[in-house]
């Protein structure tokens, strides 16, 4: 589902090709090759039964899609809450540069038919850093999604796996999540990446199963992605980007990688800076090390530098199949479980229209680190206290769902400079000049995402807390100095922050830009950590299979055993590839 060079940035076209007819049978001969209609790929409200129903269609959740429909003896559903981006959020969701519209930490800025509109709650001054989410049906979900819904408000607590030791001003931020055929890989900022040898290695020992070793996990990171080269001459000449080749893999996946045809200015005076204080340039970041600084790779279609998702890469091709149906604007309400504590479906609502999607081998969850946690709660899967409290009858007990949450961080000062950037957008001209290079070149600041320039440095080991407010008092043990210890580690000084606007120069003060500045990098994770079962908080094993129970798996970012560095997208495809080749290899089948 690719665009050609020559179309414009019209929403449906993504769709035009499930028409195409194969031209190759002479046309004399009378025969008339079959077609799948495109209405054939969606299904109609009501009860139906598949092999897999998968909750979610969105990174995760399409990659596996995908993979399980390769095999023709099997059918396969999707239930996806949202629709098309690109017909419910159009160019804002496709040209890179539109990537942080929508996706920033005010409350009053997203797209609802694109964006779950999930708000934090206020993080309080002395409390650790909290972030709860209740299910749909109430103030943290769409209006359109609160009629006949389980609402709990308490129900589900994720804690975020940082401590600022005196809060955040009290604030509440937007989390941005997809609600769309792509999920958070059509709402992200494209970037890709792979985490180091070590945190692979380590999430293998964590799950005692050396396949998430980064040597065997590799050829799963490598499998989703091919890469692209910019052309000739499209960049600068001082932004040449390194790329290890041989650790792309096989360069046959249906993700593109490839650098945007436009390097921001400012980005190779960065490179520069980064070398003075000792953060030397890479060869990219994908071969499981990030110590230093690169250009980054984006996960854009090189031909039409728009963007690319899962639902372009992996939906677009398997809707072509006659196995795979995709319920769009379909609401998973909750897993339905027979008597012996087997997944047999999902209870979904279309349109106000509440019937089952019944599955005869397994129930798939990759609703996202918020909403599959909060799925398995509502279907009796979880922490027995909590569902116990609120009357819903518990199938397994589960402490470990919706809690362990990780996630990254950032904060970032802004300063005038005197090359272009994306704020040139604002001279009406440039703006026109920047449509007309992307249509007619698919070049232009345009098709840069903003942020194409990354340096890694590491940090002392974490520091993991996840406390209610009765223990306040544990925070006593903190030397009263320690932000401004913690912080004298990492921050270099005026050589990053030279002559601060605000005057910023003392440790106090920078401590209060952080906490007025700060912002979540949207990459929630472990919320249904995979591990040993002797480990009382993992929820699903090795093969992404919930414990406890049978017939169900989650597959997403919620079920990491931990959150690599940097950005999880890679990771997730490549858990989905595992998974499938784990299904397909020893299915689950009645």
């Amino acid at each position: 589902m690719k665009l050609t060079k020559t179309a414009s940035l019209l929403s449906f076209l993504p769709l035009l090709p499930v028409f195409s007819i194969p031209v190759s049978t002479p046309l004399s001969t009378g025969f008339k090759p079959p077609i799948r209609l495109l209405g054939s790929s969606f299904g109609i409200p009501g009860p139906q039964t598949f092999d897999y129903v998968i909750v979610g269609g969105g990174t995760a959740g399409l990659a596996l899609a995908s993979r399980l429909s390769e095999n023709s003896n099997w059918t396969v559903a999707v239930v996806e809450a949202g629709g098309f981006y690109e017909t419910d959020n159009g160019n804002v969701s496709q040209v890179p540069l539109f990537a942080s519209i929508g996706s920033d930490k005010s409350a009053a800025n997203f797209n609802p038919l694109v964006d779950w509109g999930f708000i934090t709650e206020p993080q309080v001054v002395g409390y650790p850093f909290r972030f709860s989410i209740c299910p749909p049906g109430f103030r943290l979900c769409a209006p359109s999604e609160r009629k006949g819904i389980i609402g709990l408000t308490s129900l589900l607590k994720l804690y975020v796996d940082f401590l600022l030791e005196q809060g955040a001003n009290n604030a509440s931020v937007h989390y941005a999540r997809g609600k769309c055929l792509g999920g958070s890989s059509a709402r992200n900022y494209m970037a890709y990446q792979r985490g180091t040898v070590e945190s692979f290695n380590l999430w293998a020992t964590l799950v005692g199963d050396k396949s998430y070793s980064w040597r065997s996990f590799l050829p799963y990171l490598q499998k989703s992605v091919h890469f692209t080269p910019p052309p000739a001459g499209k960049r600068a000449a001082n932004a040449t980007a390194a790329v290890d080749l041989k650790t792309i893999g096989p360069n046959k996946g249906p993700v593109s990688l490839t650098f945007s045809n436009y390097a921001m200015a400012i980005s190779s005076y960065v490179q520069k800076g980064f070398a003075e204080i000792g953060i030397l340039p890479t060869n990219g970041f994908t071969s499981g090390t990030l110590n230093g600084s690169s250009y980054v790779l984006e996960t854009i279609e090189e031909s039409t530098q728009i963007r690319e998702s899962s639902e372009t890469a992996f939906l677009g091709p398997a809707l072509r199949r006659d196995n795979l149906i995709v319920f769009a604007h379909t609401l998973a309400k909750r897993v339905v479980f027979d008597s012996r504590k087997r997944a047999t479906g999902v209870s979904v609502e279309s349109g106000g229209r509440v019937y089952t999607l019944s599955a005869r081998n397994e129930v798939v969850l990759s609703a996202g680190a918020f909403q599959s946690p909060q799925l398995l709660m509502v279907s009796g899967v979880g922490p027995k206290a909590t569902l116990e409290k609120f009357n819903i009858p518990v199938v397994k007990n589960l402490p470990g769902v919706g809690q362990n949450m990780w996630d990254h961080v950032y904060f970032g000062p802004s300063y005038k400079v005197n090359v272009i950037t994306g704020s040139a957008l604002a001279n009406p001209t440039f703006a026109n000049n920047a449509v007309t290079d992307l249509l007619t070149k698919q070049s232009g600041i345009l098709t840069n995402s903003g942020g194409d320039f990354f340096a890694w440095e590491k940090l002392p080991p974490t520091s993991r807390a996840a406390l209610p407010s009765s223990d306040r008092k544990a925070l006593a043990s903190f030397p009263a100095d320690w932000p401004e210890t913690a912080m004298r580690d990492v921050v270099v000084g005026k050589r990053v922050y030279p002559a601060a606007p605000r005057g910023n120069e003392t440790d106090a003060q920078l401590l209060e830009e952080v906490r007025e500045g700060y912002n979540t990098v949207w990459h929630a994770a472990c919320t249904c950590k995979m591990g040993k079962k002797k480990d009382k908080m993992a929820v699903v094993d090795g093969k992404a299979r919930v414990f406890g129970v049978r017939a169900l798996r989650v597959v997403d970012a919620s079920s990491f055993a931990l959150l690599p560095p940097g950005h999880p997208v890679s990771a997730i495809y490549a858990l989905a590839e595992k998974i499938a080749d784990d299904i397909k290899k020893d299915p689950v089948v009645v």
